[in-house]
């Protein structure tokens, strides 16, 4: 038995026992309350009375609202003052990590321009023009070394977020100092853009969940040097905001990368909680770093002032709606079943789904009117059928008479066609392969089976015309078909690509001073099977008007409109070297089922 089948069952066995209880409370009242008893019968008959006592009951509504609103409004108060207090919570630690990052800046430009850390790159840059003993070299590393383990190790708290620093030449020879492992990212660093020469750049990436901050050395002289890198610390990092609780305080970059946070298992993933739920979130972007801060706070700690109150008022406000709530049901069960029996069955006739409401055995306003939408129901569902079978044969009337117009137009230009080619000696010696070609045409057109084909079968159709045209046109005429494999099997209707085509012919390459093209393209936009006929003709005067469509591409428009709707048929568009394409918009059929955009996306 399937879920909806089962939740169905439910709901009846469901209604069924809470009819019970409401006619064993009934039958309680009845031999407690005669009086009751008997104005509960008068009710029955009057609707007017049911909405009477309706009203008097529902009075409780307007508390409701008010105890509902006077709650909204005290928690929006609450929420925009605490919402406030945790922004300028946020200004005050941004403002602390940026005086921090700031002083990163400074003793990586620091760093950048030291004459030891210049002299050491340059002859690493040039050893011929900046020549250096092994002595001296050695004694410059020491000394570069020992600058580096003076900032790892420095007493200030600027150096103490200072966990690692590298300093690179351009031959991927770095300096650091012993306790510093190999960098992980240094293709990155390498590549990473620089907003202005000279100045330090915090990267968009983290090499072993580290924040880093480069810098280029750069010389007057020789231009770039190398480039430093230092790495912060992650854990002194955190204690910057270790005031926020977990998991409530994010550094991203621009792509919603988290470089810091207290939880260290998301360093490196993406943040991707802006949508939230239950949560107010506060976002403050520097510029100077690009760093985005994150801070999140629950509503629930919003509402902790007004819960109080809030419970108060719920409670009363409960406890009187329950009262009210009770006596409502008993007393507007048999009103409100067939009143929502017959909206529920109204919206669905507004979807053609049509129902007859049954089970009402109310003798009041409420049965009359379930009785008059049965009537209402059943004569719309007869005029329905009525004029769906004459629409049907009016159609099927209008696709003969189109499709009958179809082969006389053709006949009349091909045999034109063969008028044409008679007065020659080389058009007669021609004229029997025409007439093999319009017998195999004549003979496709006729075939019964449908009047939907594959795609390559009207191709070969339209080839076999373009052939027959060739034998006018000479080379004067030339054509190529772009026909992708996934739309060779595409069903389409019998003969509708010649009509175009012989458009094509007649009013583009016979009037043409030049050698004709004609391409025929097959593609599909928007799930929709679009049919390309271009060619190289003098174009159109009335071009992407029904009234400039001739007789055969207005059959094939009306035949497509008939068949699928207004949505779909022909536009005629002038090409990219003056000529014409007849653009062809129809459903895409594939095995006898319309794959269109309506079943994606509704229009």
């Amino acid at each position: 038995m399937s879920n909806k089948n089962i939740e169905k069952r439910g709901r009846v066995h469901y209604n069924y026992y809470r009819f019970e209880v409401i006619v064993l409370v009934f039958k309680i009242i009845n031999l407690l309350f005669a009086p009751i008893v008997k104005l509960l019968r008068m009710i029955r008959t009057k609707l007017l009375l049911k909405m009477i006592i309706v009203y008097s009951l529902l009075t409780v509504i307007p508390l409701t609202l008010v105890t509902g609103i006077s709650y909204l409004n005290s928690q929006k108060i609450i929420e925009k003052k605490i919402a406030d207090s945790a922004n300028r919570t946020l200004i005050e630690t941004v403002d602390k990590i940026e005086g921090i990052l700031q002083v990163m800046e400074k003793v990586l430009d620091d760093l950048a321009n030291d004459q030891v850390v210049k002299t050491l790159l340059k002859n690493d840059y040039d050893k011929i023009t900046y020549p250096m003993t092994e002595a001296r070299r050695h004694e410059t590393e020491s000394t570069l070394k020992e600058t580096l383990n003076l900032q790892l190790s420095g007493d200030s708290i600027e150096e103490a977020f200072i966990n690692s620093i590298y300093i690179f030449n351009n031959t991927e020879k770095y300096y650091t100092t012993e306790t510093n492992g190999k960098v992980q990212y240094y293709d990155a660093l390498k590549v990473l853009p620089y907003d202005k020469e000279g100045r330090p750049q915090w990267a968009f990436f983290m090499d072993n969940s580290q924040i880093i901050c480069s810098i280029e050395i750069i010389d007057n002289v020789t231009g770039k040097l190398g480039f430093i890198a230092i790495m912060l610390n992650p854990d002194k990092v955190r204690q910057l905001y270790a005031g926020y609780p977990e998991n409530t305080f994010y550094v991203t970059n621009d792509f919603n990368l988290i470089l810091s946070a207290s939880n260290l298992e998301e360093v490196g993933s993406l943040f991707t909680d802006y949508s939230k739920p239950e949560t107010i979130l506060n976002r403050r972007v520097s510029k100077d770093t690009g760093f985005i801060y994150i801070s999140m706070v629950s509503t629930e700690d919003l509402n902790k002032e007004i819960k109080g109150l809030a419970y108060f008022s719920s409670t009363i406000t409960l406890i009187t709606w329950f009262v009210v709530l009770l006596l409502t049901i008993l007393i507007l069960k048999h009103i409100t079943n067939p009143l929502r029996r017959l909206s529920r069955l109204m919206r669905k006739a507004e979807k053609e789904h049509f129902e007859l409401i049954q089970g009402v055995k109310t003798e009041d306003e409420v049965g009359q009117l379930c009785h008059s939408y049965n009537r209402l129901i059943t004569e719309f569902q007869y005029l329905i059928q009525e004029v769906y079978k004459m629409e049907v044969l009016n159609k099927e009337a209008e696709l003969k008479l189109i499709k009958m117009q179809i082969n006389p137009h053709f006949l009349y230009n091909t045999l034109e066609t063969i008028s044409a080619l008679s007065v020659s000696d080389a058009g007669k010696e021609s004229i029997p392969q025409i007439t093999q070609l319009m017998a195999k045409i004549f003979r496709f057109s006729i075939t019964p089976g449908g009047d939907y084909v594959p795609m390559e079968t009207e191709i070969e159709f339209a080839n076999a015309y373009l052939q027959l045209q060739k034998f006018r046109f000479k080379e004067r005429l030339s054509w190529k078909i772009d026909l992708p494999d996934e739309f060779k099997r595409v069903k389409i209707p019998k003969l509708i690509l010649q009509p175009i085509i012989e458009n094509a012919v007649i009013h583009g390459i016979r009037h043409s001073s030049i050698k004709g093209m004609i391409i025929l393209r097959v593609y599909d936009m928007d799930y929709d099977l679009m049919i390309e006929v271009e060619d190289n003709g003098p174009g159109f005067d009335n071009e992407g008007q029904s009234g400039g469509l001739g007789t055969g591409l207005h059959n094939v428009d009306s035949r497509i409109r008939l068949l699928y709707g207004e949505t779909y048929g022909i536009s005629i568009l002038k090409s990219d070297e003056n000529g014409t394409v007849v653009l062809l918009r129809m459903p895409i059929q594939m095995n006898g089922e319309l794959i269109s955009n309506e079943n994606h996306d509704s229009r």
